[in-house]
């Protein structure tokens, strides 16, 4: 198993972690989980640069250079990449992980307001979302990955997640890095 690998599965254990902390509505446990993850994720980007370059004949690192540019301009166009990142940076150089926490019931409109009733409802949903805040946006700005790349879109699309489920924003983003590895893995054999 290679060292990209290997971060990938760190990854989603501690996803898995989170999800199931989540699953139990227990905040202090998502968040710790939450941290973990978001660290092996962004590693990821580092982990496969190195890992793709050592061992290999100039022409190949080269081409190597080549596609990962291509990859770059993936990553920023990706805002839940970019989201996720930046907010690992922020959790490791400033502070821990801004979460907004939130219990969702629902209730059927033809409910009646009599508690025997209510007894009977589905138990409320808990879940977590990033709080996007103003740092995170201007982290964004000075991002490395995405210095060549315009940010007025990508910062309104990483604004437009600050009511999704952290979770699916993780998973989605962890696919994202999973495929990039795969087709990495396929072009430069390690």
């Amino acid at each position: 198993m290679t060292d990209t690998r290997k971060k990938l599965s760190e990854a989603k254990y501690f996803l898995n972690r989170t999800t199931d902390a989540e699953a139990k509505s227990q905040p202090r446990a998502v968040g710790y989980n939450l941290s973990a993850f978001l660290c092996a994720f962004r590693s990821i980007l580092d982990v496969i640069q190195k890992e793709s370059k050592s061992d290999q004949s100039k022409q190949k690192r080269s081409d190597f250079d080549e596609w990962w540019e291509t990859q770059e301009v993936r990553i920023c166009q990706d805002a839940k990449v970019v989201l996720l990142c930046n907010v690992r940076d922020e959790n490791i150089h400033e502070r821990p992980t801004q979460l907004v926490h939130t219990v969702e019931v629902t209730l059927p409109e033809d409910t009646p307001p009599l508690w025997g009733e209510l007894l009977k409802l589905p138990p409320p949903r808990y879940f977590v979302c990033f709080d996007i805040t103003q740092d995170v946006k201007d982290r964004i700005e000075e991002w490395k990955y995405c210095k060549k790349q315009p940010k007025n879109a990508l910062i309104e699309d990483v604004d437009a997640l600050r009511e999704s489920p952290a979770i699916t924003i993780c998973q989605d983003g962890l696919s994202t890095l999973e495929r990039i590895v795969l087709e990495c893995e396929q072009r430069f054999p390690m």
